[in-house]
């Protein structure tokens, strides 16, 4: 399930501020912002708030697929 979060966040910030996101400080901003929450929020909820409609593992895939190659 992390992985599936990860791949989704990863996705969302290259969509929002490029792919060289983390060199964006609005994107550190955003990230800062949506972990100061700590646990209020599980994966399904934060999964949701970026966007999608729930955790699957499209991104993920799609992300592994990149470097099969």
């Amino acid at each position: 399930r992390g992985w599936l979060l990860s791949a989704q966040i990863n996705e969302f910030l290259k969509e929002r501020y490029g792919v060289d996101w983390f060199e964006n400080r609005d994107a550190g901003v955003w990230l800062k912002e949506l972990f100061n929450y700590g646990y209020k929020y599980n994966a399904d909820e934060i999964s949701k708030i970026i966007g999608y409609k729930k955790l699957d593992a499209k991104a993920l895939i799609f992300e592994l697929n990149r470097f099969k190659d």
